[in-house]
Formats: C-alpha cells, sequence, structure tokens
C-alpha cells in the first residue's frame, strides 16, 4: 500500500508539471500571438455552438482555412489562447453566428507561426486558471513526497551493544529550503499572472474562478514557506540520531530506543518523549491503535564534534497480542514507528521514524 501511495504522488507529480508546462505555454503563446499586426483572409469551412448544459455554457468548434505567404493553412483556433474552450453566457452562439460556414473573415497570423492563425484578437482567462491549478497541485505534491521518507537502517560502528540507526531519506535542511524555494515561486507566480492577467485579460465570468485559484495558491504558498521557516529555526533540533537495538523487532521481547539531540547552551531541557506506536492505514492517515510512552527525566548532556548532544536511553516491551508490520486480516494495514517528543524552550519538534516489527 505504501508503494502504491508514493507511485500515486510520483504520477500526480509528473501529471501537474506536464500541466503546468502545458498551460504556461498556452499563456506564453497568447501573449505571443496577440502581439501580431498581420491579417489574411479566410474561408470558415465547418462552424458549430453546441452546449449539454443549456445556453448557460457552450463551446464553438470553427474550422477555416486561409494563405500566407504562398502556403494554405487549416486552423481551428478561434481566440490565440487555445484552439477551443468552453464560453459561458450566450456568447459561444453568438461568435459561432459571426462566423457561419462558407463564409470570409478576417484571419490573425504571426510571421514566426503561420499555421496558428485565430480569428478574435482578444486574452482569455482560461489558461491563468488552469496554470494557477496546475501549479499549486505541483507544489503540494513536491511537499508531500518528503513525507515519510526513509533510507535502510545503518549499523552503528563500534556501538556496544549493537544499534541500528533509523535514517530519513530527506535531511531537515533540503526539506526547509525546498519548501521556501517551492513556495516562494508559486507566490511569484500568482503575483506575475494575476497583475500581467488582470490588465490584459478579458474575463467574462471568469474573474471569480481566477480570484478563487489565486487565493488557494496564495495560501498554499504562504504554507509552505511558514513551514520552511519553522523547519530552518529548528533546524539544529531536529538533526537527531534515533537508534534500537534490533534490526526487526521480535513482538514479546524489550526494544531499546536511544535518542542522540543537539541542543543549544540556551534550552533549559525538562525530558524526552519516546513513544512506541503502533498505527494502521497508509499514507498520511495513520490512527494510532496501540502505543507506550516513556518519559525520560535523567537524559544526559554530552559533547560530540563541538556541539552539546542531549542522549536519552528507554526500553519498551513490544506487546505480543498486538499485529506485525505489514497487512493483518483485522486492521489491515499495519506500522510501527518511533516518535521523539523533547520538552525544552526554543524549537521543538515532534519526529517520527518507522521500525519493523515481527
Amino acid at each position: 500500500m505504501q508503494l502504491l501511495m508514493r507511485l500515486m504522488t510520483f504520477v500526480i507529480v509528473i501529471v501537474a508539471g506536464v500541466g503546468a508546462a502545458w498551460f504556461g505555454r498556452g499563456i506564453w503563446d497568447q501573449w505571443r500571438l496577440n502581439d501580431t499586426t498581420t491579417q489574411v483572409q479566410g474561408i470558415v469551412t465547418r462552424s458549430k455552438a453546441w452546449s449539454p448544459y443549456g445556453r448557460s455554457s457552450g463551446r464553438v468548434d470553427i474550422t477555416f482555412t486561409y494563405e500566407y505567404n504562398g502556403a494554405r493553412y487549416e486552423s481551428e483556433r478561434v481566440f490565440a489562447a487555445d484552439t477551443r474552450m468552453w464560453l459561458r453566457g450566450p456568447r459561444y452562439q453568438e461568435i459561432s453566428a459571426t462566423f457561419p460556414a462558407g463564409s470570409s473573415s478576417p484571419v490573425w497570423v504571426r510571421d514566426d507561426a503561420p499555421g496558428k492563425g485565430f480569428l478574435i484578437k482578444e486574452y482569455r482567462g482560461e489558461p491563468y486558471v488552469f496554470f494557477l491549478w496546475a501549479m499549486t497541485l505541483l507544489a503540494l505534491s513536491n511537499a508531500t513526497v518528503l513525507d515519510r521518507r526513509q533510507k535502510a537502517m545503518r549499523l552503528v560502528r563500534g556501538a556496544t551493544p549493537a544499534l541500528w540507526e533509523l535514517r530519513s531519506a530527506v535531511s531537515v535542511d533540503t526539506r526547509w529550503r525546498i519548501n521556501v524555494v517551492t513556495g516562494g515561486f508559486l507566490l511569484m507566480t500568482v503575483v506575475i499572472a494575476g497583475v500581467h492577467g488582470m490588465v490584459t485579460v478579458q474575463w467574462d465570468n471568469m474573474l471569480w474562478m481566477f480570484g478563487l485559484s489565486a487565493i488557494v495558491s496564495m495560501y498554499v504558498a504562504g504554507d509552505l514557506l511558514v513551514s520552511g521557516a519553522r523547519q530552518w529555526y529548528s533546524r539544529d533540533a531536529a538533526r537527531m540520531r534515533v537508534m534500537v537495538d534490533r534490526e526487526r523487532a521480535p513482538r514479546g521481547e524489550p526494544l531499546r530506543v536511544v535518542v542522540e539531540r543537539q541542543v543549544r547552551e540556551s534550552h533549559s531541557v525538562q525530558s524526552v518523549d519516546v513513544t512506541l506506536m503502533c498505527t494502521r492505514g497508509a499514507g498520511k492517515k495513520y490512527v494510532p491503535i496501540w502505543s507506550e510512552t516513556s518519559e525520560v527525566m535523567d537524559a544526559e548532556k554530552i559533547k560530540q564534534a563541538q556541539r552539546d548532544v542531549l542522549r536519552a536511553k528507554a526500553t519498551f516491551l513490544v506487546p505480543p497480542h498486538m499485529p506485525a508490520t505489514g497487512v493483518d486480516e483485522q486492521f489491515g494495514d499495519v506500522a510501527w514507528f518511533v516518535q521523539v517528543h523533547t520538552r525544552a524552550k526554543g524549537p521543538d519538534p515532534n519526529e517520527s521514524w518507522e521500525i519493523v516489527v515481527d
């Protein structure tokens, strides 16, 4: 199930990236093509207005041919933005009536794109709306990819008795940098698209949709920036080493957990809470079905590479009546985690690492 969730997230990232590139190119094409001043005469070969929703909205399909610099071209672009699009109100019928089949009509053509001729020189809002949606989905997907990713356990050298380190696949520095860059880029995109769109676009009834899209995009961008700022502020405290004395913890036997967390001299540490937790669910929807917390009051402070490090040790008895890691008939997908929470002044992140219980 976890592999399926990661695969789905990867597919969403690809789809959102392709969508953002496609609609971004549509905005660029619209701006570039509308900049032309060249007109030629064309012949409308097909004109149809249709709508499955009555007169509230509909689409107009128009095909026309034209000649430019001795070559003959065929196009379906009513506007520069795209070949076909939905129009609200009765306008789609008005456009079809303006360009009936067999009529002669002026066609706007750009020298460097002669095959992209269009009939109406007007900026449309649809590419801006869809571009913001795709960019917002891409930003959320990028942030989701960073969650709950771990590397394989690593045996700690020189540890007696033997300890295995639980390692995160994405470092704290990488997380805050990606969140800040993604949030900043999304916010910049909203501002640029909003300013350009409000100045140039003939919105018709699309203005409310663009405003809603901009609000959602700005909210997501702000949330990413705030998350990145918090991660940057707590980067020292979040650099933890969590180690266990079993590579695969058997049920009914003790499990020893050792936590090493960097602290600053100004931080007054009260205790370190280490929790062993059994959950059901998948993706980000983990529901605890059993947990036990050990409050370590006597954590020792040591020096490692000229840094103050807090070391806490906790021992748990893995309950024999709880399901092992994997798929259980009663609970479905089961996962076990070690969660660490430090009661201290200053940054105090909650971090969790997945372990395997047999």
